[in-house]
C-alpha cells in the first residue's frame, strides 16, 4: 500500500512538472522565432545568434554552471511569487524580501564568530527570517487597513532598498573599499557557501534552491494546507464559512513565501557576491 502510494505521487510529481514545462517551452519556441525574424530583418544570420545564445549557456561546463548561478535567485524569486500567487494572494514583495535577506545574510556571516558552517546555516536562516517579517508586516497592513496586496508589497520594496542602501552605508560599509561610490558591506571570506565543484561556480544555493522547489510543490499539491491556502486566497468568506480560519492561512502563505524570498537573497550574498551591495537587487 505505502509502495503504492509514493508510485501514484512519484507519477503525480512527473505529470505536473510536464504541464508546467508546456507554457515555458512554448513561450521559449516563440521568442526564438520572433527574435530569428527580427535578426533576419537586420540583415544576419539567426541561426548564428540562436547557436551562440545556445553555446554560452549550455556550451560548456562552465557556460552550464554560470548559467545555473545565475537561474538561482530567479528560481527562489519564482518560488515565492508561485507560493503566493498560487494561493490567490497578489503578493510582489520577493525583491524587497530578498534585498533584505541578503543584506542581513552578508551582515551576520562577517559578524559572527564560530565555525564556518555554523555562521553560514545562521546567516541563511536570518535571511529568512528578515524575510518572513517583512512579508508578515505587509501582510498585516493589507489585512488590518483593507489594502491591496500587490500595491502595499511594491511599495515596500522600494523601502526595502533604501533601508538596506541606508545602513550599507553609514553603518556597515566595507572599510576596505578603495571606491568613495562603492556602497557595499565587507566581504565575506569564512563563511561563503562552498561551490558544488571546486574549480567551478556553482555553489550549494542551487540544491537548495531545487529541494525547496520539491519542497513547493509536495506541499500545494499533495497537503491540506496547500488546498486551505488555495480556497483561502480565491474565497476568503467560503474559507471561514467551510471552517478554514482564512486570515492565519493568508499570514502562513505569506510568511513561506517571504521565508523563500529571504532564503534566496541570502543565497546570492553567501553564494555569489560574497557580500551586499547597493547594486544587488539590479542583479538578482
Amino acid at each position: 500500500m505505502m509502495e503504492l502510494k509514493k508510485t501514484n505521487f512519484v507519477f503525480s510529481i512527473k505529470k505536473t512538472m510536464l504541464e508546467s514545462l508546456k507554457l515555458p517551452v512554448i513561450s521559449i519556441t516563440l521568442g526564438l522565432i520572433v527574435g530569428g525574424v527580427i535578426i533576419a530583418f537586420s540583415g544576419s544570420n539567426p541561426l548564428v545568434a540562436i547557436k551562440g545564445l545556445a553555446v554560452g549557456g549550455f556550451g560548456s561546463m562552465h557556460a552550464l554552471t554560470v548559467t545555473l548561478t545565475r537561474a538561482t535567485p530567479i528560481i527562489f524569486a519564482g518560488l515565492s511569487a508561485a507560493l503566493a500567487w498560487g494561493s490567490g494572494y497578489s503578493s510582489m514583495g520577493a525583491l524587497g524580501q530578498m534585498v533584505l535577506g541578503s543584506f542581513t545574510a552578508a551582515i551576520v556571516a562577517v559578524s559572527l564568530p564560530g565555525p564556518p558552517m555554523v555562521i553560514i546555516v545562521v546567516s541563511l536562516l536570518a535571511g529568512m527570517l528578515v524575510g518572513v517579517i517583512y512579508s508578515l508586516i505587509a501582510a498585516y497592513i493589507s489585512a488590518k487597513f483593507d489594502v491591496y496586496l500587490l500595491i502595499i508589497t511594491l511599495m515596500m520594496n522600494y523601502i526595502a532598498d533604501n533601508v538596506a542602501s541606508y545602513f550599507t552605508t553609514y553603518d556597515f560599509r566595507d572599510p576596505l573599499a578603495t571606491d568613495r561610490l562603492a556602497v557595499q558591506t565587507q566581504k565575506i571570506t569564512d563563511a561563503a557557501l562552498p561551490r558544488i565543484v571546486p574549480t567551478y561556480i556553482l555553489h550549494y544555493g542551487f540544491v537548495i534552491a531545487v529541494v525547496c522547489t520539491l519542497f513547493v510543490l509536495f506541499l500545494m499539491q499533495r497537503t491540506s494546507f496547500g488546498y486551505k491556502a488555495k480556497m483561502s486566497g480565491l474565497n476568503p468568506k467560503f474559507a471561514d464559512y467551510g471552517g478554514i480560519n482564512s486570515l492565519k492561512t493568508m499570514y502562513l502563505v505569506l510568511m513561506l513565501s517571504g521565508a523563500l524570498a529571504g532564503l534566496g537573497g541570502a543565497c546570492e550574498a553567501l553564494g555569489t557576491r560574497f557580500r551586499y551591495s547597493r547594486s544587488t537587487h539590479n542583479q538578482m
